[in-house]
């Protein structure tokens, strides 16, 4: 008997730590989540995240208020799983006071998301808010990439300075993690690696959570053949120069440099045994990113491409005149072929370089010897890419479709544009690029010099995979 108490003690125990209070409320109905779906909205971003769609169903309402100078605040749920923590809030003005308060000008400059956070979590969030003029509310569904202890059985929640105002307001919440509704584990995996051409693509961490997965990747030089490899692999350190001239300025990429431009999109995805592609969402970083959930038994594979490498050997273009013009040699690297476009002297010397498709990113710390060994520095540097005109115009196109078309859908918009932008990267080694380089003038009775580039930048046509079986 004593040894069948112990075990019912210990199942009340794990029941009370499961539901914070014995028994875990019952789920939301199929209308309760339509409705709160409807009162805050953000249906684009429920269309995009499968795992917020599943934790809006499986855990329960809350629906807790408090009202602070005339603003109720309002927390509608709390999601919870090994992966991340989501509060969806709103708050209304009251009895009148969103008229009172937003002034003579008559705008709603007082319609302000303020400050909402978990006391529990230190990490900052990414706020999701949709203002309603008409309804007086402010909805937001506030997503902390980071998760709560285990341990934790009630959080606070502390908002202020709401819709401009000063204020505070603070509610107490139960937590049920969405690992013990499901009754399922939390399966984490470490340090999975992989080798290819000298580079080791290593999984720090992969945790498969209810609502989203989370991957910590790192790509490495393999000390052991560090010596006998004609690259090194860049740091994302060397971005923070900011000496390097601008390419892509548009807000919709903002890369200095094309080498930057395909750091940034490293392709790292994960491929479930049905061969379905899994991205990462949005919120991701450049080496950890949050995916869409999989499945406790499922078996994946984790796909890496794209570490930007840095040739050992510098570059050399022995340019001459000849009697079409000006000449020299071609240069192949990482599938791209770099011919002479056009060279022109004058009060400036400036050389036109064409890359021919391929992954070479771009060649840099260019300088010209002459005849004599005189060096001319390099004053000013372009690049262009043709296709990227092409990709900000079907942009543009997007965004007047979505401001000036009657009844245009916003989910078929977005799945537009971040298709459009996968296609672009995707892409990458079929379209030409340009650069220009812009010396001090070179004498008038130049007939040959040499152009050097001290670094060389590139992409190797290498797939790094590592098979994760549950």
């Amino acid at each position: 008997m004593r040894n069948i108490r112990k075990i019912v003690v210990i199942i009340c125990i794990l029941a009370i730590t499961i539901t914070g209070c014995g028994r875990m409320p019952d789920p939301p109905t199929a209308t309760e989540v339509t409705d709160l779906i409807d009162y805050i909205g953000f249906e684009d971003l429920l269309a995009t995240d499968s795992g917020l769609n599943k934790g809006m169903e499986m855990t329960p309402l809350l629906n807790k208020s408090v009202t602070n100078n005339g603003i109720e605040f309002t927390v509608h749920q709390v999601i919870a799983d090994a992966i991340r923590t989501i509060i969806i809030y709103s708050y209304e003005f009251q009895e009148n006071s969103y008229d009172s308060n937003r002034g003579a000008d008559n705008n709603n400059h007082y319609m302000k998301p303020g400050d909402v956070r978990i006391n529990e979590l230190t990490s900052h969030p990414m706020s999701h808010g949709r203002y309603s003029e008409q309804e007086e509310r402010y909805s937001s569904i506030t997503i902390f990439n980071r998760a709560l202890d285990r341990d934790i059985k009630k959080i606070t929640i502390e908002a202020e300075n709401l819709g401009g105002l000063e204020g505070e307001w603070s509610i107490e919440a139960p937590v049920y993690f969405m690992e013990d509704i499901e009754g399922r584990d939390i399966v984490t995996y470490e340090m999975l690696r992989v080798e290819e051409i000298g580079i080791g693509f290593t999984v720090v961490e992969l945790t498969l959570g209810s609502t989203a997965t989370y991957l910590n990747w790192v790509f490495r030089e393999i000390l052991i053949y560090e010596d006998d490899l004609d690259f090194t692999m860049v740091r994302s350190s060397l971005y923070e120069n900011e000496q390097f001239f601008p390419l892509l300025t548009s807000p919709l990429l903002g890369f200095r440099s094309y080498p930057e431009f395909i750091m940034k999109n490293q392709v790292v995805y994960i491929e479930d045994e049905s061969g379905n592609i899994l991205r990462p969402d949005r919120s991701s970083g450049s080496s950890e990113a949050m995916f869409p959930p999989i499945k406790e038994d499922e078996e994946v594979k984790i796909i890496a491409k794209h570490p930007l490498l840095q040739s050992k050997e510098p570059v050399l273009f022995q340019i001459e005149m000849g009697a079409s013009g000006w000449q020299t040699a071609s240069y192949e690297k990482a599938g791209t072929t770099v011919t002479l476009d056009e060279v022109a002297i004058g009060d400036k010397t400036s050389i036109k370089l064409r890359y021919q498709y391929g992954m070479l990113g771009e060649m840099r710390e260019a300088y010209i010897l002459d005849n004599q060994g005189n060096r001319y520095e390099l004053e000013r540097m372009e690049l262009w890419m043709p296709a990227y005109d092409e990709l900000e115009l079907t942009i543009e196109e997007y965004n007047m479709m979505a401001q000036y078309s009657e009844g245009y859908d916003v989910e078929e918009y977005r799945n537009r544009y971040i298709e459009t932008m996968r296609s672009f990267i995707d892409n990458y080694k079929e379209y030409e690029k340009y650069q220009i380089l812009y010396f001090p003038a070179l004498p008038e009775d130049t007939v040959s010099f040499v152009l050097q580039f001290d670094e060389v930048m590139f992409v190797p046509d290498v797939t790094w995979e590592v098979k994760v079986e549950n």
